[in-house]
């Protein structure tokens, strides 16, 4: 598969480094996981003088999969197999080299997960190219790269990654909670206007006694209630539904408009539906997407290595798949971000990105290319 990769990839450079990234590579792959790679490539000198060379390339290829254990089986027992291959979609971001150091100085996960891929892992090892042209001695370009490690990401950058990875995990979440609100308004007030077919839609949505219908709402609050809030100097009554308030002489028309509008709008989203198709309503992508980025930090701080796939692979998976209680999840998620935080503060890992080594080795591969 990787040679067929590398056929189609129209490269303008040389290309050092192609890995088999994400679900496949974590260890986290189902039968519905999607096929990624990234890799590095050195831009040619010309582009990078006229600027036209490309910090990322991103492109989606199909490949044939000739490993198929259907058919391997039925080859080894001497039986052919009346199976038909489609084509596999892989997608595939290649970073120039200079992106792929900027982004692992700054701990960037994405950049991290491809540089400890190097790693050597059996059952990915047909879906990995490494260039091997020799550089004062036999190591390669990238393996060089991962070899002086120490020298590329900086200690304290790394609990920003943890952060905003905590932070999604909360944002999806409340997400969620936004969207069942308005959906849940929009169900009572837009029944009370089906079933009360006398009701004029021109008049405001005080006329329907709102505080009568707050209690069918089975769910906190804090998401739908009624407000006062100062209105030029006037206090005036307002519901607030998931961070919007409307005035009550609103009309009902406008009002179910607006609930239409919002959930059509800004909260439709393949993840957020997703979600809340869930019984529990809860981003389970994003939660074990946070807590497998702490775990690979700890490792990194701890270990000074990455190791794929991961070793909590089976919990992380089942968290995914919402086998594991949110609470547990979410206390998980902090305990290690407050952990990360204490090790980053002490230097626990000590290393610092080392400018002036990868100036130079950026410009002697560019120049020996």
């Amino acid at each position: 598969m990787i040679e067929q990769i590398i056929k189609q990839l129209n490269i303008p450079g040389k290309l050092i480094y192609l890995s088999q990234y994400g679900s496949h590579l974590y260890g986290l792959n189902t039968e519905n996981s999607d096929l990624d790679f990234r890799g590095v490539y050195i831009p040619n000198l010309n582009d990078i003088i006229l600027k036209k060379d490309k910090d990322e390339i991103n492109t989606e290829l199909e490949v044939w999969d000739f490993n198929h254990k259907e058919i391997n089986e039925g080859l080894e027992k001497g039986i052919i197999v009346d199976f038909k291959i489609k084509p596999i979609k892989v997608d595939v971001k290649i970073f120039s080299l200079q992106k792929f150091i900027q982004l692992c100085s700054k701990a960037d996960t994405n950049a991290l997960d491809l540089l400890f891929s190097i790693s050597k892992r059996t059952d990915i090892e047909q879906y990995m190219y490494l260039d091997n042209r020799p550089y004062d001695h036999s190591y390669s370009i990238f393996e060089q790269i991962f070899y002086n490690r120490k020298k590329l990401i900086n200690t304290d950058r790394m609990q920003s990654p943890c952060e905003y990875a905590h932070k999604q995990a909360i944002k999806y979440g409340l997400k969620v909670e936004r969207y069942k609100s308005i959906k849940q308004v929009w169900e009572i007030i837009n029944h009370i206007y089906v079933r009360e077919r006398t009701l004029d839609p021109t008049k405001p949505i005080k006329d329907i006694q709102i505080k009568d219908y707050l209690d069918e709402i089975p769910f906190d609050n804090k998401h739908v209630k009624l407000v006062q809030l100062d209105n030029k100097g006037k206090m005036e009554d307002y519901l607030f539904v998931a961070g919007v308030n409307h005035m009550l002489n609103l009309n009902l028309k406008e009002f179910i408009k607006r609930l239409e509008s919002k959930l059509k709008q800004e909260y439709f989203s393949e993840r957020t539906t997703s979600a809340i198709n869930n019984k529990d309503e809860v981003d389970w992508k994003a939660m074990s997407h946070a807590l497998r980025i702490s775990y690979e930090i700890k490792e990194l701080i701890q270990t000074g290595n990455i190791t794929f796939p991961l070793k909590d692979a089976k919990y992380l998976l089942d968290i995914k798949q919402g086998k594991i209680d949110k609470e547990q999840v979410a206390e998980e998620i902090s305990k290690n971000l407050d952990e990360i935080m204490e090790d980053v503060n002490s230097d626990k890992l000590g290393w610092k990105y080392d400018e002036e080594f990868w100036n130079e080795f950026i410009l002697k591969e560019i120049k020996c290319k």
